[in-house]
């Protein structure tokens, strides 16, 4: 079976999501060939994905100018979205031409936009996947008219394009589409290394440990709060010189005792599900926020940082949550249910065409 996967490169959740979906797959076809288009950079998928795969260049898929972790640059989002209306019949001929030369069987997107319209076009199943989607975040998110309205019709027809739209839990609410499903959460667990960790960072072994995680950003918090973090956590406020050394994000997580984190579906959903703490911040505006604290608290031990919170309000929240014990999480079931979706879908274009 031949896949040819698109992947938003806005942050690393999609490509969590979809390497979650194609290791599901794998298990079930295993002659699967798969072409990853992306711009994530390639050291970032390998940490995702081991399995061979012929790596592209991603699709024309603007996503959100950031200006900060959390924050969107209206005004630079705008030109983004005016060029992306702009160009868009030309990136759905280019993924024509993608489609045409590998001859996939099926296309899979999470969640970038031409190649659901190509697949169309070609006759081949599509299927999309997110826990959010661009034409619903822009409305939300945005000032009404700050982003041209044919820009986002050009995410309405990709979207409708899909065989099927999967919304993993926690999703956001997506009232625009009308082929959406809602599978189980998606997400990865980890192997408790606390041992080979604290020979790296130098750490007590009667100490439990702290993950800072920022979705791909360095650090989103100030230098003095990070000082403030109390001591008797060894905190991981940098990961890049571990993951550089050979760890994963995903083993960090899992063993650490608390993260703080911005929210984000990849950091909301394997904290939990690898039963570590979860301090975050707000990200008010943000359409995903409410389904991911609302998720994190009924299923995880949660808490909100307030907006300028001192260090000493953020220490009395750790060691709140420090003092709870996290529940047994919810099985994470998503990547198999998209994997047989897809599998359904490409079954029945076989069963179609053996009868045509």
């Amino acid at each position: 079976m031949r896949l040819l996967a698109d992947v938003s490169a806005h942050g690393f959740g999609h490509m969590m999501q979809t390497t979650c979906v194609l290791d599901a797959l794998a298990a079930r076809v295993p002659d699967l060939q798969v072409t990853l288009r992306t711009d994530v950079p390639e050291r970032a998928v390998r940490r995702f994905w081991t399995a061979g795969a012929t790596l592209l260049p991603g699709p024309f898929d603007p996503s959100l100018a950031m200006s900060a972790p959390d924050t969107v640059d209206v005004d630079a989002t705008a030109a983004l979205y005016r060029d992306f209306a702009a160009r868009f019949e030309a990136a759905v001929r280019e993924s024509d031409a993608v489609i045409a030369r590998l001859r996939p069987d099926a296309v899979f997107a999470d969640i970038a936009a031409p190649g659901l319209v190509a697949a169309r076009r070609a006759g081949i199943p599509a299927l999309a996947l997110c826990s959010l989607n661009w034409a619903d975040v822009l409305r939300a998110t945005l000032p009404q008219g700050a982003v041209d309205e044919a820009a986002i019709r050009c995410f309405d027809t990709a979207y409708a394009a899909a065989d099927v739209f999967l919304m993993p839990e926690p999703s956001m609410a997506m009232p625009s589409l009308g082929n959406s499903r809602t599978i189980g959460p998606i997400g990865r667990i980890g192997r408790n290394r606390q041992a080979e960790i604290r020979a790296l960072i130098g750490g007590s072994s009667d100490k439990p440990i702290g993950l800072v995680s920022w979705g791909g950003w360095t650090t989103g918090v100030a230098a003095d709060f990070l000082s403030g973090l109390p001591d008797e956590i060894d905190w991981i406020t940098d990961p890049e010189p571990l993951l550089q050394a050979g760890m994963t994000h995903i083993d960090l997580m899992a063993s650490s005792a608390i993260v703080i984190a911005k929210p984000g579906y990849g950091t909301f959903v394997e904290t939990v599900a690898n039963r570590a703490r979860l301090l975050h911040t707000p990200r008010e505006g943000w359409p995903e926020t409410p389904a991911l604290t609302a998720w994190a608290n009924r299923h995880g031990r949660a808490a909100e940082l307030p907006p300028h919170a001192s260090p000493d309000e953020a220490e009395t929240l750790i060691r709140r949550l420090m003092a709870e014990t996290p529940p047994a999480p919810p099985a994470l079931t998503g990547a198999d249910e998209a994997a047989d979706c897809l599998l359904d879908l490409v079954a029945a274009r076989d069963a179609r065409a053996a009868t045509a």
